[in-house]
Order: C-alpha cells, then sequence, then structure tokens
C-alpha cells in the first residue's frame, strides 16, 4: 500500500519492485499456437523491448502479463515479485492492473472516452483503487499530468480528447498508466503515428519512468525508438523468440538472419532509389494468401515486378503519366500540380496559411510537419476534398480548386490518394475485387465480372495474386491491404499521387516493401508524389524536395539532402535534432 492510500493488492503487504520472469510462456487461441516458448525477464529500473512484425506475438506476449489474452496461458513461470500470475481469477487481475502493472495503449484516440473529460479517465482508476477523497484525487491528478509534461495542466483536465493533439492525447494515456505508481508500465506502441518531436517526448517520458525505478516493457516496430529507450531487446517471429541481448548488440550486430533483416529494412542511410526489401516489393507469388502476420521479409525469388520495361519497371500499357512525361523536355520536368498561396481557416483560426508547393513528374516532394500543422488540410485542398478561403491549385496547368465538383470532374481521374489506414478506407461489405471494380469504372459499378482482366492486372502490378479478388480486405495482412489501397488508387491511372501518412502503422519490413513499391511504380508511370509522413528517415528516403509546415505555414522548402545537411529555419533544425 502506498502513501496515496492504494488498496491491498493481495501481495501480503511486501513492497513490489516490479520484477517480472516469463519462462516458456505459451498462448494459444483455438488449439492455434500465437506465442510459444517465449522466456526473458524485466526488472525494477530497466526497459525491456519486444520486437518484430505484426502478428509476430508481442502484444499477446504483454498481455498475457496482464490476463488479457483471452487465450490458453501456459507458462513453467509467470510471476511479478515472485507471486505468480497464472491461474489467477479476474478479481484478482483487477487488484493488480493498474495498481501494479499499468498499460498505454497506441491509439489514444480510440482509448479515451470522447464523452468524457481526460481528468475524469485518470480519477477512474484513483477512484476505484484508492481510498483518497474527491480533493485529493483531483490534487493526484493534476499532479501526474504535471509529471509527463502537460502544459496548462488545469485547462486540460476539463478537455475531451477530441480537442487535445495527438501527443497530448498520449500523454493522457501515460498520465492514466501511471496515476497510481504501478511497479511495471507495459507501453504497447505508444509512438505510433506521433510527429518526430512528440514522439521523443513519449520516449523522454518514459525513459525518465525507468531511471526512477519503474520497470518498463516497451513494444514497438519503431527501432529508432527501441535504441533510445531500450535496455535489452527481445526480437520474436512467429511467436517465437528468435534472438535476444543488450540493445546495442542487437541493433548493430544482431546474430539471426531475421533480426539483420529488421535492422535493413530500415531507411535510415539509404539513398534515394536504394531497394530497402531484400527479395524486391513482392512479398513472393503464389495463392496470395495472408498469414495475417504480415508479408514476410526476402519470401519472393528477387524477381521484379517488371516485364522487359527496365530494371525496375512494371509491365503493361504505357500509362497517360509516362507518356506526358516522354513529351516533355527532360530539363525540367513537368509542374503536373502547383499550388498557390493556399489559405484555410476553421472559426478564427488558420489550419493552412499562404502555402505554395509544385509537384512534378517523376519526382516525390516530402511534407513534415507536428501534428496539427496542415499537413493533412493541405493535402485535402490539393485533392479537391477542400476549398481554400484564398489562393488556388493547378492541375496541368488549368484551374482545378477552387472550382465546382462538376466542372472538376473530368479530371477527376488524374489526382490518387493513399491513406494511412487502409482497413478503414475500404467499403467493408466489399471484395478485393468489387473494390477495384468500383475504382476501374469511376464508381459506376463494382461488379468484378466485366472487368476482371484489369482487376486481375492491377494486382498482379502491386505483387498480389490474382486469387485475392475474391477475398475481404479484412482477412488480409496489413501490408497486403496497404497494397489493394495502392492499387485502388492506380486504378485510373492517375498523374499524381497524394499519400498520406501511408506506411506509418506497418512494421519495418512491410513499410520497406511498400516504399519500394511506390519508387517503382514512380519509375514505371512517371508519377509525382506528395508524401506526408511524420518519420524523417522515411521522408529522407522517399524524397527529392521536402517542405516544413509549422503552425500553418511552410517554413522552409529545399531539396531533401541539402534540407537535412544545413536546414536554414529554426523549426526545421528543432525537427531534426529529434531524430
Amino acid at each position: 500500500m502506498t502513501g496515496r492510500g492504494r488498496e491491498d493488492d493481495g501481495s501480503n503487504g511486501v513492497a513490489g519492485v516490479g520484477r517480472i520472469v516469463v519462462e516458456r510462456l505459451s498462448v494459444a487461441f483455438d488449439g492455434a499456437a500465437a506465442v510459444r516458448d517465449v522466456s526473458f525477464e524485466l526488472a525494477r529500473g530497466e526497459c525491456v523491448a519486444l520486437v518484430g512484425e505484426s502478428g509476430s506475438g508481442k502484444s499477446v506476449t504483454a498481455r498475457a502479463l496482464l490476463g488479457l489474452t483471452g487465450g490458453d496461458v501456459t507458462a513453467d513461470e509467470l510471476s511479478l515479485d515472485g507471486r505468480t500470475l497464472l491461474g489467477l481469477g479476474e478479481r484478482a487481475w483487477r487488484r493488480l492492473r493498474g495498481p501494479r502493472i499499468g498499460l498505454v495503449l497506441q491509439d489514444a484516440l480510440v482509448s479515451l472516452d470522447p464523452l468524457r473529460p481526460i481528468g475524469r479517465e485518470i480519477d477512474d482508476s484513483l477512484r476505484l483503487h484508492t481510498r483518497l477523497s474527491a480533493a485529493e484525487r483531483r490534487r493526484r491528478v493534476l499532479e501526474v499530468l504535471d509529471e509527463v509534461g502537460m502544459p496548462e495542466a488545469e485547462r486540460r483536465r476539463s478537455q475531451r480528447s477530441g480537442e487535445l493533439s495527438g501527443g497530448l492525447r498520449q500523454r493522457a494515456l501515460i498520465a492514466a498508466a501511471l496515476a497510481l505508481d504501478p511497479d511495471v508500465v507495459i507501453a504497447d506502441e505508444p509512438t505510433t503515428a506521433l510527429d518526430a518531436q512528440v514522439q521523443r517526448q513519449v520516449v523522454d517520458r518514459l525513459a525518465a519512468l525507468r531511471d526512477a525505478g519503474t520497470a518498463v516493457l516497451a513494444i514497438s516496430h519503431d527501432l529508432g525508438a527501441v535504441r533510445r529507450l531500450a535496455d535489452r531487446v527481445v526480437v520474436l517471429r512467429d511467436g517465437e523468440v528468435v534472438e535476444q541481448g543488450p540493445v546495442e548488440q542487437i541493433l548493430d550486430a544482431p546474430r539471426h538472419e531475421y533480426t539483420r533483416s529488421l535492422v535493413a529494412a530500415l531507411p535510415a542511410g539509404k539513398p534515394r532509389g536504394t531497394r530497402l526489401s531484400p527479395g524486391g516489393s513482392r512479398p513472393g507469388v503464389g495463392d496470395g494468401v495472408g498469414d495475417g502476420v504480415g508479408d514476410g521479409v526476402g519470401v519472393g525469388d528477387g524477381v521484379g515486378v517488371g516485364d522487359g520495361v527496365g530494371e525496375r519497371g512494371l509491365s503493361g500499357p504505357t500509362s497517360p503519366a509516362r507518356a506526358a512525361s516522354d513529351r516533355e523536355d527532360r530539363v525540367l520536368p513537368r509542374v503536373l500540380l502547383r499550388a498557390t498561396g493556399l489559405v484555410r481557416r476553421f472559426g478564427d483560426r488558420a489550419a493552412v496559411d499562404d502555402v505554395s508547393l509544385e509537384l512534378r513528374a517523376g519526382e516525390t516532394l516530402g511534407l513534415v510537419g507536428a501534428s496539427g500543422s496542415g499537413k493533412t488540410t493541405t493535402a485535402r485542398i490539393l485533392l479537391g476534398l477542400d476549398t481554400p478561403d484564398e489562393g488556388s491549385v493547378e492541375l496541368l496547368g488549368e484551374a482545378w480548386n477552387p472550382l465546382s465538383e462538376h466542372e472538376r470532374r473530368a479530371r477527376r481521374a488524374a489526382l490518387g490518394a493513399i491513406y494511412q489506414d487502409a482497413l478503414s478506407s475500404f467499403d467493408p461489405r466489399f471484395t478485393v475485387g468489387r473494390i477495384l471494380a468500383d475504382a476501374l469504372t469511376a464508381g459506376r459499378s463494382t461488379r468484378t465480372g466485366p472487368v476482371r482482366a484489369r482487376v486481375e492486372t492491377l494486382l498482379g502490378e502491386v505483387g498480389l495474386a490474382a486469387s485475392l479478388a475474391d477475398r475481404s480486405p479484412a482477412s488480409l495482412s496489413g501490408g497486403q491491404r496497404q497494397r489493394v489501397a495502392i492499387a485502388r488508387a492506380l486504378a485510373p491511372e492517375p498523374l499524381v499521387l497524394v499519400c498520406d501518412e501511408p506506411v506509418s502503422s506497418l512494421d519495418v519490413t512491410v513499410q520497406a516493401q511498400v516504399l519500394d513499391l511506390l519508387d517503382e511504380l514512380q519509375e514505371s508511370r512517371g508519377l509525382a508524389l506528395l508524401f506526408i509522413s511524420h518519420d524523417l528517415e522515411v521522408i529522407r528516403h522517399v524524397s527529392d524536395h521536402v517542405a516544413v509546415m509549422h503552425e500553418a505555414r511552410v517554413v522552409e522548402q529545399a531539396p531533401t539532402e541539402q534540407l537535412f545537411a544545413a536546414p536554414e529555419h529554426p523549426y526545421t533544425r528543432s525537427l531534426l535534432a529529434a531524430r
């Protein structure tokens, strides 16, 4: 029991130190093993990171420590400070969750109740697990918000999650996990989809917890964050541990081939045009049946998706983008999309303020900035999904926005978009074939039959088997879904692709395959890409030029290597320093 009146957790009054022992842990669902013989230890004041591809068993392993797997759990030992966690009833688990083991989830917007102020969310655990008075609980809520670096804690306490930025929401989740001073904190992908500065702040906060004596179990596909935070790393593949050791040894001198492939897939230090995935962008050929784990690494035979169109080219007819590019002077590539002086206000706040950009055939413009800086609003204006209050957009040298949708419709196919969450962007009633048929016919039909050959060609173009046309997107792996999203965007043969965080939720190997695929498609079709990302290493790898947004304005634009080597604006320097 702590000085804050934490109720007895059943540990016979022994002060917790947060030592976790996991010995030969296995978890099965309906007889199918998701985790097999996993072993590791976690001590007070230490951070252990679980890394691996999606579906490798990271989250299932962590949730076994909270009694939240929903599967059949067996182990030679699964204990907290010498007390077994095997066979606990729900009442006993409730005494451990929060007071002894805190959990920080990935998606703060989903995890927090949108109808309740964050102060109420944090107060819940104090009300349920302590004997503190209402006034004492209120003071503790403010105290823990201060501990996680929440600015204006008193005001933020009464705000709902939708009123906070991504970084502030994540801090609120961390505050909720820390309210009861747990001995162990499990952080499940706590930095996914956060910009570089907020990522650094979240990692620094977790590191401060570790340094203060809390045991931290971190789950992440971000190996950069793992390097900054973890003391030791456990590498999981297909539910089994393939390697574990000190973070420097695992990341700098990995012994297992799979670990080496994870490290090699990182875009850091890889020049523009360098292939990241060892087997190319294709995860392999065959029946295309996903295993829910990801697309694999080096499964293919190394054969590119091209067929006589150059080393990295794609088979199929010449696209309008390539034809247009071939007719133009190669010294100065044609400007396909030009934005001039864009302004977009919401009430008295400018979300976009005097933004000007150019997208050229065969080139990629990277767009970076903090959450809320105006990147997505700018993309929506370029796509004609939002109308600027001031300024204009030209497509192929002609007015595009502002313009009525009726006037734009004939050129709508020239613009395509790839979104962060592919599954949410699909109609859940449609198969992959129907999704692509809808795109191929500009929404006139979702019948696959008349366009089956074109559907299969599109699937082949993005490295997927024709058999996937009859599958539901929900049955595909994350990497396969993102490839379907790319195929959908390519269906009308666009000239320009707007990619809004297309790889932020993917593990490093699938991210590498998707980035390689986009590079191949751009080379083959002469596409102009706007690539929005919070990951500066990804931006450096994919971009020819980079524009930096801060507080609704573009504060700096330059060729990629020039900007990374000699940033001029103070905000750009601070952004790069946060890597």
